[in-house]
């Protein structure tokens, strides 16, 4: 069985082209923090039969989230493996990704990317 090491480098460098040194520190099986641009923190850890992931997107102002709630369902509905959970401070989503799955690398991939759409919500890229 691959470790939680490979399974997230080769989502991170070989499908969404992410610089290999950011990896210079990560070992084995332990727990995962990828911290983005704009304080958003996307956790990975490896679970007996899954990836539990989530991300967490800071909130400066809670009636954002009810002005951007149209979208946040929008994303939500591309994946039925989603969980939402709204703090006055911050937002939480969370997902599992199966470590029986053939392409585990590729279902995590789709995750981050869903991560990613969640995050432009709030932080729209520039």
């Amino acid at each position: 069985m691959k470790n939680l090491r490979e399974i997230v480098f080769k989502s991170l460098v070989e499908h969404l082209g992410v610089d290999p040194k950011m990896f210079s520190r990560i070992e084995g099986n332990q727990p995962i923090s990828i911290e983005l641009q704009n304080g958003e923190e996307i956790y990975v850890d490896l679970g007996e039969k899954c990836l539990q992931t989530f991300i967490e997107i800071p909130i400066r102002d809670i009636r954002t989230v009810k002005m951007k709630a149209n979208q946040l369902l929008e994303v939500l509905m591309e994946d039925d493996q989603l969980f939402l959970n709204v703090k006055k401070d911050k937002i939480l989503i969370f997902t599992d990704v199966e470590i029986s799955t053939a392409s585990v690398e590729a279902e995590l991939t789709k995750r981050f990317n869903l991560f990613n759409k969640f995050s432009n919500i709030f932080y729209p890229s520039r």
